[in-house]
């Protein structure tokens, strides 16, 4: 962790960490630091995000998917917004489909 006071400096910490293609969290303390932005510091690092359909059950597959892919922690694991896009596409084209293997009855939320 380090403590920048000015925005040129935290430019120049910053620069090289970019070309890396690294992430870079930051957790505004207004110039007070207590364990509730250290708890939260940590819960970025260590936890995976919850999944999509632990939120909304009923979601699609492979919406849940491109949500999950989206969030990956490190940028090169992430999707290009064209691959994301992508993702997208062939979920609407299957939900849209007339054709498609569904009951009447399935609900899918996108």
């Amino acid at each position: 962790m380090k403590t920048v006071t000015t925005i040129a400096e935290l430019r120049a910490e910053l620069a090289p960490l970019r070309r890396a293609g690294k992430t870079i969290g930051l957790v505004p303390t207004m110039g007070y630091f207590h364990d509730g932005h250290l708890s939260l510091m940590r819960m970025h690092a260590m936890e995976r995000p919850l999944a999509l359909r632990a939120l909304v059950p009923e979601a699609h597959p492979k919406l849940e998917v491109a949500v999950t892919s989206a969030l990956r922690r490190e940028p090169e694991e992430r999707p290009t917004a064209a691959q994301l896009g992508s993702m997208l596409r062939d979920l609407l084209v299957e939900i849209r489909s007339p054709h498609r293997n569904r009951r009447a009855t399935d609900q899918y939320r996108i």
